[in-house]
């Protein structure tokens, strides 16, 4: 197992990216780097005052029609009084974030206060369930500098890329992080005494013991705002996969009539010798097939089926997985075979299809089923998958709370 990372992060300040008639950032995508389906976008936001990032205020990729920007940012807010205030947001990217179908990442706030914000690009995190929130500490005129919010133990052993973040009042400078822990960003909105500041920091743990990053350290002597934020590894361990990077397309459909592919099938090779339980695929579907979609495992790609998982509800264009019910052998470097069929009957107008990398070639060869007996080879696209070892228990967390 690997703990999650930092792949990019960057900061932003309000007095360098304005919004027009508004209060906040307004951040173009050639600022940021491109996101892949699975990343996790986590945005800290610091500023002066007691400002509220309201409902319209959630980070929003905004694309070239201005009436129109992709959804589904999580919130969780925190102020301190009115002299500070931080709110954090995440979301699970897809790929449709970038340029240029993107103009920009709006962020907006409710008063007229300067901002400081840091974005973070963190890729290998639980695609399920991927952040565990510490409780928010505060206080007023803290010294040495600012702090305090605590991750409870984690109830299972697994990697862990804890996140420390601090907003506080003025243009107080940052002078070191906690102890144990590595700077991401720092900085101030400006240099005047209604300015304010922000500082994120990390720390790699496997998740065992309760995680306290205790006190930043700051020139002066102010209100400030704090969040931990445990960033969770992967709860099922990747045994194969192809994850690729580059743009995500719907090109391999099956489920079609008329010659088409009945069925989609590829190989993969194990890294090691593990009970497999869970495979998920990029996955969306054509028109409005009304069935579902099941994947086999094989051992060979015109084999039987060795295990089969239970049917899936195929909506958007979205990573899916499907849970074999009996977790099955697998032995490194032997290969094995995925196909992904539909439960319903074939059609020429609604079916379904996997999602592939425009920029990465299958390296093998995958095939198609076409019906009867016949097993139909072509060179495809590979399909964007992840197969996983039998889950671990979940995550239990009690609040710590802050002296």
């Amino acid at each position: 197992m690997a703990a999650p990372v930092i792949a990019w992060s960057g900061e932003f300040t309000s007095a360098a990216y304005p919004i027009s008639g508004a209060y906040g950032v307004n951040i173009p995508t050639s600022a940021l780097p491109t996101w892949s389906a699975g990343d996790v976008c986590l945005v800290w936001v610091a500023t002066d005052g007691d400002n509220t990032a309201y409902s319209a205020g959630q980070p929003r990729w905004v694309l070239d029609d201005p009436y129109f920007s992709i959804g589904g940012s999580t919130w969780t807010e925190y102020s301190n009084g009115t002299a500070s205030y931080g709110a954090l947001f995440y979301r699970r990217c897809t790929g449709q974030e970038n340029s240029p179908t993107v103009d920009y990442l709006l962020l907006q706030w409710n008063e007229n206060e300067p901002g400081y914000v840091v974005i973070m690009q963190i890729t290998g995190c639980d695609r399920d369930f991927p952040l565990v929130l510490g409780v928010v500490g505060g206080t007023t005129n803290a010294q040495p500098g600012v702090g305090y919010a605590g991750v409870a133990a984690l109830k299972e052993t697994r990697d862990v890329l804890y996140l420390a973040f601090a907003a506080w009042d003025h243009n107080d400078t940052y002078v070191s992080s906690p102890a144990n822990y590595t700077a991401v960003q720092n900085g101030n909105s400006g240099s005047g005494s209604g300015d304010c500041g922000g500082a994120v920091a990390q720390r790699t743990l496997t998740g065992s013991a309760e995680e306290d990053p205790l006190y930043f350290t700051i020139s002066g002597s102010e209100e400030w705002v704090t969040a931990t934020v445990a960033v969770l590894g992967d709860c099922f361990p990747v045994v194969a996969e192809n994850n690729s990077i580059g743009t995500v397309a719907l090109t391999l459909g099956f489920g079609v009539t008329d010659g088409g592919a009945v069925k989609q099938i590829w190989s993969f090779v194990p890294r090691e010798s593990c009970s497999v339980e869970k495979v998920s695929v990029f996955c969306g579907k054509v028109g409005t097939p009304t069935d579902d979609v099941q994947l086999t495992l094989r051992t060979t790609y015109n084999g039987a089926a060795v295990a089969t998982s239970g049917a899936v509800d195929v909506q958007g264009s979205a990573w899916y997985t499907f849970t074999f019910p009996t977790p099955y052998a697998i032995t490194a470097g032997t290969t094995y075979w995925v196909c992904a069929e539909r439960t319903g009957t074939q059609s020429g107008t609604n079916y379904y299809s996997l999602g592939t990398s425009y920029s990465q070639k299958v390296p093998w060869t995958d095939w198609e089923f076409r019906g009867g007996s016949t097993y139909v080879e072509y060179a495809l696209y590979v399909p964007l998958f992840q197969v996983r070892k039998v889950t671990v228990p979940r995550i239990g967390m009690a609040p710590k709370v802050a002296p």
